[in-house]
Parts: C-alpha cells; sequence; structure tokens
C-alpha cells in the first residue's frame, strides 16, 4: 500500500466526512508549488482559508508565526487580542 492511500485509509477512518476532500495528501509547500506524499508537484491556486495566499513556507512569515506563536497561539472568537 502507498503512503498516500495508508494515509487516506487512516484519515477516512476517524474524520467525519463533512467535507468533500480530494484523495490527495498534501506534504510540503513552497511559495506557490506544493507537493503530495507520491512527490507529484502542484500550482496551489486554493487560497482556502487563512494565510496559503500569501504563499508557502516564506522566511518573513515562518518568522512572524513563530514569535507569534510564542506569545499566543489561539483563542476563540468571543476573545479580542491584541493585533
Amino acid at each position: 500500500m502507498s503512503q498516500t492511500a495508508e494515509l487516506l485509509q487512516r484519515a477516512n477512518s476517524v474524520l467525519i466526512g463533512n467535507y468533500a476532500r480530494l484523495p490527495i495528501v498534501m506534504n510540503r509547500g513552497e511559495g506557490s508549488r506544493v507537493w503530495d506524499t507520491d512527490g507529484k508537484e502542484y500550482i496551489d491556486l486554493f487560497a482556502g482559508f487563512g494565510g496559503c495566499v500569501l504563499g508557502h513556507c516564506h522566511p518573513a512569515l515562518i518568522e512572524a508565526a513563530t514569535q507569534q506563536a510564542h506569545k499566543l497561539w489561539h483563542v476563540g472568537n468571543v476573545f479580542h487580542t491584541e493585533p
């Protein structure tokens, strides 16, 4: 069984099917490109939720996220946070 098939089988056994997912397991990203667990390269044209429209693994974004993670990672929408 391939790594992708194994990961998909594992995910399907524990995740609720409230989102239709493609049978692809993304492994890493750089800029506008992403690679799946089989090494196939894609151009990421899906901004989705959050900051992916900014690209993957940009050094300035990694530094900003790292600084924030040392301070406060996430709170619910009922709270305010500093910018």
